[in-house]
């Protein structure tokens, strides 16, 4: 497997031996790099394995939470789904919402009591509870910034320790895109990543019915699946034939490359936007280098034709991240959502293909079924959360760019009703790899 860097604007891997035995990934950013990383991860380890000596998962611990809002008449209950993949160390990231009435909240009466169970087939087994005061629940997430979960002991019923639960009501990390492609690129294997070219456009092979993918050198790099991760001007996306993304009149500053327009007015510029903001973010700007100033226009996909749209790929062909779901950057979800479809993408390719032994032999129109059914399988996993994440930057585009007031009222409602929650598209776990 090679990892492709570039695309419309940029880089490109260098030839292979065995080009027909390969994974080519477009794409040298953060979507790139974590694809190429969870599928040497997921995929190159599973292959490696017999199928003889993969554990049964109808032996592994599956674990799950009872929930219940106690205090008073009424009592609320809710269940997490069971974590499939962490046996160990089973963890949960599911909403629940529960309504506590301020009287019960002041007498300190309300408790949520966290039920941990393990789901079997003969029967399920209690494992033990925690018992938490709701009133401490809500002076820990209202207090000072906590960004640590919170231990709690939990207890059979006859009061003996079965083990310590951790509880976080959410945390924000500052994180340098900079430092997480390092990350990532550090734990590839060498010679992974290659730039230098710049793929021109992606054709298919009429004699194999697999893609190929054609350098600006003049190369033809054959391979059994194309990935596109090449960005908001994404090659890929133009052979799938998936619509032009669309411009917010709203621009971006950014701080990344040297670039020829005048920094100072640039500077100056987004100083005057930031009037009403705390003064150390205004500062923060500030003091940035006015020799890495730019102004980036913010471009889209409209959720509409992310939800219409029936297949994102076509045959061993699929697109991830930006080139899928190009969105602006209003709720900081672009990267997030771009590891969440190297996590589903290189998940399902395991669980289609990852279970044949390395010296297995299967026929031509064997590999095609699986690849295609892997692709299919991500798509349809993925379509909803990048729908949603669509759907919410573009309503907030939106209150940004109109100008005229009824209009940005009806936007605003519009936000208010769609999406109460403020963090609500947070708290998602797209599992395992």
């Amino acid at each position: 497997m090679e990892v492709r860097g570039g695309g419309g604007g940029g880089s490109c891997g260098a030839e292979h031996e065995h080009n027909r035995d390969i994974i080519i990934i477009i794409g040298g950013g953060i979507c790139g790099l974590a694809t190429a990383l969870a599928f040497h991860r997921n995929i190159g380890s599973l292959r490696r394995c017999s199928k003889k000596i993969n554990p049964s998962s109808s032996n592994r611990p599956r674990a799950y939470i009872i929930v219940t809002l106690a205090g008073g008449s009424v009592v609320s209950r809710q269940r997490t789904p069971v974590d499939e993949h962490n046996s160990g160390k089973p963890h949960w990231n599911f909403t629940m919402r529960f309504e506590v009435e301020r009287s019960k909240l002041e007498r300190n009466s309300a408790v949520m009591v966290f039920q941990l169970r393990h789901s079997r087939t003969i029967g399920d087994k209690d494992t033990g509870s925690v018992y938490i005061p709701v009133k401490e629940l809500f002076d820990g997430a209202t207090g000072t910034k906590r960004s640590r979960p919170v231990a709690y002991l939990v207890s059979s019923k006859s009061g003996k320790p079965k083990g310590v639960v951790y509880l976080s009501d959410g945390e924000m990390r500052c994180l340098k895109r900079a430092d997480l492609m390092q990350a990532l690129a550090d734990d590839l294997p060498p010679n992974t990543v290659r730039f230098g070219c710049t793929v021109l456009g992606i054709k298919v092979d009429p004699s194999t019915s697999y893609p190929t993918v054609h350098l600006d050198d003049g190369t033809v790099l054959h391979a059994k699946v194309v990935i596109g991760c090449d960005g908001i001007n994404s090659e890929v996306a133009n052979f799938l034939g998936l619509n032009s993304t669309r411009i917010f009149s709203t621009c971006a500053t950014r701080a990344d490359s040297v670039v020829s327009n005048d920094p100072k007015l640039i500077l100056q510029s987004s100083i005057k936007a930031l009037s009403g903001f705390p003064e150390e973010e205004v500062e923060m700007v500030r003091n940035g280098d006015l020799d890495q100033l730019f102004l980036n226009q913010l471009r889209y996909r409209t959720p509409w034709n992310l939800f219409l749209r029936r297949r994102f790929g076509e045959g061993s062909v699929t697109v991830a991240g930006d080139a899928m779901h190009a969105m602006g950057p209003f709720i900081a979800q672009g990267g997030s959502a771009a590891l969440e479809d190297a996590v589903v993408l290189s998940r399902c390719f395991a669980e289609t293909i990852g279970g044949i032994g390395i010296h297995d032999r299967i026929s031509h129109k064997e590999w095609r079924m699986r690849i295609e059914m892997a692709i299919h399988k991500y798509e349809k996993e993925r379509k909803m959360r990048v729908v949603k994440l669509s759907a919410q930057t573009f309503v907030i585009g939106k209150i940004l760019d109109s100008s005229w007031l009824p209009l940005k009222l009806i936007w605003i409602a519009l936000m208010v009703v769609l999406f109460r929650h403020p963090r609500s598209h947070t708290l998602y776990d797209c599992g395992q790899l």
